[in-house]
């Protein structure tokens, strides 16, 4: 008995597995709805580069310094916002350049890209792109 039981739960259909949704097709996707950090500027790596060459940290920082910049189409510096307190304090030790003075190479296909800046204690440099405007 006990091997007929056995034979019959062999012979039991089991179900059939679920059948699993295909992935759905990949189309190219706009330049335009990439995350930023993927779609970026040269003049993202053109700001880390001239503030790495210049940047000196004061002895007396305690913490990493960050900075949203805005550029022109002509690579000149729009706007400059300090973020934080401890920013605003250190900006005349900074190697900002001046309004309106092209620092970068002209923006090609946008009017203005706003870049976030931070420069560390030990002297490293990071830039992130957070914006491109029109």
């Amino acid at each position: 008995p006990l091997q007929e039981q056995e034979a019959t739960i062999a012979r039991t259909p089991q179900p059939a597995p679920a059948p699993q949704a295909a992935p759905a097709p990949r189309t190219a996707t706009p330049e335009s709805s990439i995350p930023l950090p993927f779609n970026s500027l040269p003049q993202v790596e053109e700001v880390r580069n001239y503030f790495q060459a210049r940047w000196q940290p004061p002895e007396d920082l305690t913490q990493g310094l960050e900075y949203r910049l805005r550029l022109n189409t002509n690579g000149s510096l729009q706007r400059l916002l300090p973020l934080g307190t401890t920013a605003a304090a250190y900006l005349p030790q900074t190697p900002m350049p001046r309004l309106g003075e092209a620092f970068v190479s002209p923006l090609t296909g946008a009017q203005t890209a706003e870049i976030r800046l931070v420069l560390e204690r030990d002297g490293q440099v990071r830039t992130f792109l957070e914006r491109v405007g029109d």
